[in-house]
């Protein structure tokens, strides 16, 4: 049996093709900063999404790294991936923290530090393509709309994670003593349903935040 119009559910027709909208920015968003940075020196070190956690690096360098996960807002799966990534290239490195047996602290390597003019010139050219045809206020609008939307995501993560841990901790013991598996489970906004760092994590992480200044050159 086929539902009428009348009967069909209601949605919000506003804002109803958003999500569309947020793949294909995604999508060439990835793709802008793979040219930028493939067939360069800086391809080589740097790739899409690591460009965060540099930059947070150029302004506060040889920082915990549990405390880099908070100023980044990133959960500590992604942050692990993307550091043992940029430590293979030779661009961060990390060492225990002397005053935490249980921590870490990572630095940026001479290396890092060398890359961090070009860096920021690749940076200015992708935000400049990326406020092309806006104002002023237009670009603090969209700025402000999309702080207020990823809110929104964070929100509701919180608030399903938080069901899905109280549902783990009501499941019945199995035999060997564990908690028995779950049959299905609900994605963080940036880990995988494996705890790998999904492409969407890398790209997200990958912006950069521009209201903080810049280190000097």
């Amino acid at each position: 049996m086929e539902l009428t119009s009348q009967q069909m559910p209601t949605r919000p027709a506003l804002l109803d093709d958003l999500p569309f909208h947020f793949s294909r920015l995604f999508h060439v968003y990835r793709a802008s900063l793979q040219r930028r940075l493939g067939g360069s020196k800086m391809g080589k070190h740097i790739r899409p999404g690591m460009g965060s956690i540099y930059f947070a690096l150029c302004a506060e360098d040889d920082c915990n790294v549990k405390h880099l996960a908070e100023r980044l807002a990133m959960p500590g799966p992604t942050l692990t991936y993307l550091l043992d990534q940029l430590e293979k290239s030779g661009v961060v490195e990390r060492h225990d923290c002397p005053d935490d047996g249980r921590a870490y602290r990572v630095r940026l390597t001479r290396l890092g530090r060398s890359l961090e003019p070009e860096m920021w010139r690749r940076h200015d050219d992708a935000v400049a393509m990326m406020q092309s045809g806006l104002s002023k206020a237009e670009a603090a609008t969209l700025k402000r709309l999309l702080g207020r939307v990823v809110a929104n995501f964070q929100e509701d993560n919180a608030r399903i994670e938080g069901r899905v841990r109280v549902s783990a901790e009501r499941q019945p013991r199995s035999r060997n003593g564990g908690r028995g598996r779950t049959r299905s489970t609900v994605d963080g906004p940036f880990v995988s349903r494996r705890g790998i760092p999904s492409s969407t994590a890398i790209a997200e992480a990958s912006v950069i935040r521009t209201d903080r200044p810049k280190p000097r050159r």
